[in-house]
């Protein structure tokens, strides 16, 4: 184990800040700056190493306590997120990526409503979009949400099977949680291993949802939700869902919306595949979901499956008509 500035004199801290990096020295100090001017003060910042090939320890060497540092041969996503909560000490967890950045009042808001309610084990929130350069171009919203609320996560289940919608870096957990839910799952070390702990999660504590941005996400193309491919997220997600509709306490609960979940499942296998090029497997999953949920064909919902089929049908047909036309347009010049 290594931590540096151990000259610290011990405490316990409020929250416990845990930022798994690996090869993001470019973004780091701005999110590191972004936990420091906190509203809210009394936390400590744990930066745990998934085995970096950049100059990412000589970044965090420059912070002094309450920032901490601790190094790993690259294990992955998952395992890096479970050391930094093994390693920690705080009340409340707050998980976020190394290359966001988080508003000044994020910590405060989620301390507060995780002391209001005790038997709130996860609370998130609303996230700005930004690109690599910091330009916010979009805010993320669950579509469900209609202002702040705190209910079981029982019912936040029944609108996570449709599609994680929770930023993790929105996220403040209550430490006391992971005793009983376990660590991350190391078998989603592409992705996935957040989807999968928020319904974890929820399965055993109430979830809070706070009506106002928390942090800002970074899209930009090394991260990994980018570079995912449409059979790893397959895998991932069908392991999640069988795990909702197989459990033995809320199966039958859930059990009428299989259909549902099934199709929202298979669009987003579409869109992937879409923004891939691959618009003939999208065809193939936008038709899979519409076999399992009919209706979908006539409803206009935050899926919408009448775009989602247009885009991936009008492209290819552009795509033939092309080559067609240039192939004509060969034969001419000969």
């Amino acid at each position: 184990m290594e931590f540096s500035n151990r000259h610290a004199a011990a405490r316990v801290p409020k929250v416990s800040v845990v930022i798994a990096a690996y090869n993001r020295a470019r973004f780091l100090p701005e999110c590191i700056e972004s936990v420091l001017s906190q509203t809210f003060q009394d936390f400590e910042v744990l930066i745990v190493d998934d085995g970096s090939t950049d100059n990412t320890r000589e970044v965090v060497s420059a912070y002094c306590p309450p920032v901490k540092y601790f190094h790993q041969e690259n294990q992955g996503a998952p395992a890096t997120k479970s050391k930094g909560i093994e390693l920690v000490s705080g009340d409340y967890i707050a998980l976020l990526d190394s290359d966001d950045v988080l508003l000044e009042d994020a910590l405060k808001k989620g301390v507060d409503v995780l002391d209001r309610w005790p038997n709130v084990g996860l609370s998130y929130g609303q996230a700005y979009i930004m690109d690599e350069e910091g330009h916010v171009t979009e805010l993320s919203r669950p579509s469900h949400c209609k202002g702040s609320y705190v209910r079981s996560g029982k019912e936040e289940i029944k609108d996570l099977m449709l599609g994680n919608y929770i930023t993790g870096s929105t996220t403040m957990i209550r430490r006391s949680c992971f005793a009983l839910v376990g660590l991350f799952n190391p078998v989603f070390r592409r992705g996935s291993e957040d989807f999968d702990m928020w319904v974890r999660l929820a399965k055993r504590y109430d979830v809070a949802y706070i009506d106002s941005p928390l942090v800002k996400y970074r899209v930009h193309h090394q991260s990994l939700s980018a570079g995912r491919q449409v059979d790893e997220v397959k895998w991932a997600h069908g392991l999640i869902l069988r795990s909702i509709f197989n459990d033995n306490e809320l199966g039958n609960l859930y059990d009428k919306l299989r259909a549902k979940a099934n199709y929202h499942f298979y669009c987003r296998l579409a869109r992937i595949a879409k923004s891939r090029g691959d618009f003939k497997t999208a065809r193939g999953y936008l038709l899979k979901a519409l076999r399992v949920y009919p209706q979908a064909a006539f409803q206009l919902d935050a899926t919408n499956w009448q775009l989602l089929w247009a885009k991936a049908v009008l492209p290819g047909l552009l795509v033939d008509l092309g080559k067609r036309a240039g192939g004509r347009m060969i034969r001419l010049k000969r």
